[in-house]
């Protein structure tokens, strides 16, 4: 849901991470809450006394990004981000170790006010890193977790258009628009995205509450696909699809002699992005 609570990771230095605002599929606008008793917390506040402010201990604006294929393909990459202070950002990054498939890499990025060899020295020693650790990798595989990634899976549908080929598909210019009244549509232009396209379409039958996306744990999607909430899906599909059944019959009217494909709408396809981050 667009108001929600996440479970925040045992080894982060917030108490509490709220979504305020769904931006996007793995990209939320999110309110942090220090906890100030956190160990690692109270290491960054002694070498940086402003972490110490009302600012960073009061709940304050934050974003957090889960983005798959980043920094390298096979990896996934979670940054939690405060408005706070450059200190307070973290992330964690998960990828299959490269010389042993059995084997998994985390990684921790921390941002720390101090020299990193004197920090080292002088904190690292006395963390405890290791417990921490056991506890984000309990955290990570436990049951409800891994049951919770595995329905996310299914929580968005996939969908893309095909076959459309001779220029950009059909919108209705009307509500009741028939396929063999040429007055009653119009081409958007080639260079729109699907995205856009399907937006526009249920916008003019009176479902844009549905809102549809363009990019996925921040990857953009090829300008073909398009991404909804699964359930905002089911909620529109009894009532886009015989109109653009439509629109699909009126589109193959403007096509050459002889040409017998109808664009297809597919749905639960992969998603392909339009370009892959190797680091």
């Amino acid at each position: 849901e667009i108001v929600g609570r996440l479970v925040p990771d045992p080894a982060h230095l917030f108490a509490g991470i709220k979504v305020i605002e769904f931006v996007a599929p793995g990209d939320l606008a999110v309110q942090l809450t220090v906890d100030a008793g956190n160990l690692w917390f109270k290491t960054l506040a002694a070498n940086y006394h402003p972490l110490s402010s009302a600012d960073v201990l009061l709940p304050h604006a934050g974003r957090l990004v889960v983005r798959s294929g980043y920094p390298r393909s096979g990896c996934s990459t979670m940054l939690v981000s405060s408005q706070a202070s450059y200190f307070l950002s973290t992330a964690v990054c998960v990828e299959p170790h490269p010389a042993d498939a059995s084997k998994t890499l985390v990684s921790r990025f921390l941002a720390a006010p101090v020299d990193v060899a004197h920090f080292r020295v002088k904190h690292l020693a006395r963390m405890s890193v290791a417990r921490a650790g056991t506890e984000w990798f309990r955290w990570l595989f436990d049951g409800d977790m891994c049951t919770a990634r595995e329905a996310m899976k299914g929580f968005y549908v996939v969908l893309s258009l095909q076959d459309c080929s001779f220029g950009g598909p059909l919108l209705p210019r009307v509500a009741g628009a028939e396929p063999f009244d040429a007055e009653t549509w119009e081409r958007v232009g080639a260079d729109v995205s699907f995205a856009a396209y399907l937006q526009s379409f249920l916008h003019l039958l009176d479902l844009g509450a549905a809102k549809v996306f363009s990019s996925l744990d921040g990857q953009q999607l090829v300008p073909s696909q398009a991404i909804l909430r699964r359930k905002d899906w089911e909620h529109v599909r009894p009532v886009l699809l015989p109109v653009f059944q439509k629109a699909c019959i009126a589109y193959r009217r403007l096509l050459p002699n002889g040409t017998v494909e109808l664009p297809k709408l597919a749905e639960n396809v992969p998603a392909t992005f339009s370009h892959v981050c190797d680091g």
